[in-house]
């Protein structure tokens, strides 16, 4: 019997001109209400990410989450994180989350059971553009933040209209976001949730 391909959501962090990143990283240094947002709706779940975002991440998981990594090359990056635990104490290997590679967004679903209640999409922008379009992506989180940087060089793929509807602002509010220069700019964001439509 096939393994049943469960729902998933999407959660990113964006700017105005819909800025996801820059040279793989954030578009900013800080931004802390986001951070604590993603942290928090995150945490004790499966987080799916590129191999891109992998690396920005310094090719560490995320704490207290099931990490599970698409890349061409799996074997090579299981690899690589092989001979990276090999050199912890076997006692905090003991305590590490869950890493796994896969060379493809529908084995990340279900080549390995998925036991937490809850699923996401990280990034980069090549994944969130397939986990749009997939039958089974039920929801995007978006945090928009109120500025325009023209520095970025990779973009959250359009949220269209007729796919996605607008179905809550959850949070909004100003945060303090920092740059990588070390300039800081008040901004004011809201997060918000899409709900993506069943009747296409």
């Amino acid at each position: 019997m096939m393994n049943q391909i469960p729902k998933f959501s999407l959660i990113a962090g964006i700017t105005e001109n819909f800025g996801l990143g820059r040279d793989n990283h954030l578009p900013w240094k800080s931004f802390p209400k986001d951070m604590a947002w993603f942290r928090r709706v995150t945490t004790g779940s499966t987080v799916i990410m590129g191999r891109k975002t992998w690396q920005s991440l310094g090719s560490k998981p995320l704490p207290k989450r099931d990490n599970r990594i698409i890349t061409s090359q799996p074997d090579k990056y299981q690899n690589e994180y092989n001979q990276y635990l090999a050199t912890l104490d076997p006692v905090k290997v003991s305590k590490l989350p869950s890493v796994s590679f896969y060379n493809g967004f529908s084995q990340s679903l279900i080549e390995k059971s998925i036991t937490t209640e809850n699923i996401f999409i990280i990034g980069g922008a090549g994944l969130y553009q397939e986990a749009m379009m997939h039958s089974n992506c039920q929801t995007l989180l978006i945090t928009h933040a109120k500025i325009r940087l023209k520095e970025v060089d990779v973009k959250f793929p359009n949220i269209s209209q007729s796919i996605f509807k607008l179905n809550k602002v959850i949070e909004s509010g100003t945060d303090t976001m920092t740059f990588e220069d070390g300039s800081s700019k008040e901004v004011k964001y809201e997060i918000i949730e899409y709900q993506k439509l069943t009747n296409l």
